[in-house]
Order: C-alpha cells, then structure tokens, then sequence
C-alpha cells in the first residue's frame, strides 16, 4: 500500500483524530476531523469524501475525547506502536515524524463552531510538548471562505508564530475553473479578496492541486492563475511557496488523471518564473 495514499478519516474507534502520512508534512500529520457529518461549502470533484452519504453522527465534539485523541496519537508514534498499523508498513524512516497537528477532516474546519476552542486546544498541546522539547506545527487546512474574519486571522497568526498557520486552497486561475473545482455557490473573486486579506498580514502557504478531468481538460491553465498571483502580490499579499501536487487517492468523481511528476515539475518552474513564489513539488 502506497502509505500517502492512506488518507481515512477513520483509525480504530477513534471519533475526531486520524493519523496520515503526509506528502506535504513530510512525515505524520495528526488530522482533526471536526465535520463528522461530511459539512463542507465547497464540493470538490478531487476531495475523497463522498457527500452523497451524510453520516448519522453526532455534531458535538466532546473535547476531553479529542484531547485524550491527540495525546494518544502522539504517545504511539514516539513509542513505536503506530507504525505496527498495516497501513503503515512501508512507511520510511524518515516519514516516522510527528510534523504537525492538522485541523482539515470532511469539511471546512474554520466555518465549525467548535473551530475556536479546538484550535486553543491545539495549541496548548503544541506547547505542552513543546516544553518536552517535540516540536509540532499546528495547521489549519482551509479554503479560504473564512480567512477575512479578524477572529480566525488572529487565532491563524497565533499558529503562524508557533511554526504552522493556514494551508490555503487556490486550484483556478478563472471563475469558470473555480466553478468546476470548487462547485461551490462562493464567488472566484471571494476567495481572492480573502486571501488578499490574510497574506497582506502574513506570508502564506498556497496549496494548489492540478489534475485532468476524465475528458483530458486541464483543472487550471497556467496562464490565468499566474496572472491572479501577481495580481494578489502587486496588491499586497506575500507568500511563503506554493505546494503544488496532484491526485494521489480515491476521488469523488471517478477516473479523474493525475499529472506526471514530470509534467507537475515543468508547471512548478513556470509558476514560479512567472510569479517569483517559490513552488514545491509532491506527485
């Protein structure tokens, strides 16, 4: 089993926390799941979660569970115990590191009303390791529809400075890609004037995904989102790199291409001539 391909929500009887390995952490991402009902305002074509099939959970987050969760999590991967999971078996050494604690899972976590209290707890956990001397990025994985709301750029800079912050989604150059990715009623323009707004506070992390719908259209042109970047760079925002990757599990929408590593390194050097931002690569 490709161990990056192993992405479920689900780890025994766990009810919020999942451990991942993770391209673009490098090692173990300890996720947080806190839309246990598949709630998201985006429906991505890409996204492994088929929303077709509501699950009959209860919405509440008890925090006590999801901090005993996350502790467990941490205390079997230092202990070794994790990485006994089958899932696990051909996972490097190198992989075997706990990178960051991720609040993602089934949905927007940063539209969830229990997003502020998980995040501080996060946080205290993050520090309470941290005196242990295991450092760990607290990252919120997001798409953006939040980040123009001052409490959740606070609470993002707070993990920011902590080492982590915001991964934020930008898979289109144009309105019409937007539409066919995102299938959201949340306008193009939105999303820009939201990033816009976080990354004239912060430099941020992109992450942008690319891929070919089944009848061989590219998800985003070139040309269009590296003209959106600049936009957003001459009007103020300022970024860390772009984290470009492509399908690598189970999609909602069937037989839908990845690009080559190849052809992912080809369009990382072209963004990155274009724009000045540093891209990295994960196929």
């Amino acid at each position: 089993m490709n161990p990056f391909a192993a992405h479920s929500r689900e780890f025994e009887d766990f009810l919020y926390v999942y451990p991942v390995i993770s391209r673009r952490s490098e090692g173990l991402s300890i996720g947080i799941n806190l839309s246990l009902r598949k709630e998201c305002n985006f429906d991505c074509p890409y996204c492994q979660v088929d929303r077709t099939h509501i699950l009959e959970k209860d919405r509440e987050v008890k925090f006590e569970v999801l901090q005993k969760e996350i502790h467990l999590i941490i205390q079997n991967a230092l202990n070794g115990e994790l990485w006994k999971y089958p899932r696990f078996a051909n996972v490097k050494q190198e992989f075997k590191q706990i990178r960051d604690i991720a609040i993602s899972g089934d949905g927007e976590s940063t539209t969830s009303k229990y997003f502020f209290e998980t995040a501080n707890l996060v946080l205290k956990i993050i520090e309470e390791y941290e005196r242990q001397n295991l450092k760990i990025a607290p990252v919120v994985i997001t798409n953006a529809t939040m980040l123009h709301k001052k409490e959740i750029q606070e609470i993002l800079l707070t993990m920011v400075e902590k080492g982590g912050g915001p991964w934020v989604k930008l898979d289109a150059g144009t309105e019409e890609e937007f539409k066919k990715v995102a299938e959201t009623k949340i306008s193009y323009s939105k999303i820009l004037d939201n990033i816009l707004s976080f990354a004239k506070l912060t430099p941020i992390i992109l992450q942008t995904i690319q891929f070919y719908f089944p009848n061989q259209v590219v998800s985003f042109n070139l040309k269009p989102f590296t003209q959106r970047l600049n936009e957003l760079q001459t009007k103020g925002a300022n970024f860390r790199y772009i984290q470009l990757y492509t399908l690598a599990r189970d999609t909602k929408v069937k037989n839908l291409i990845p690009l080559t590593k190849e052809e992912l390194s080809r369009n990382a050097e072209i963004i990155q001539r274009e724009t000045g931002i540093l891209v990295k690569v994960y196929s």
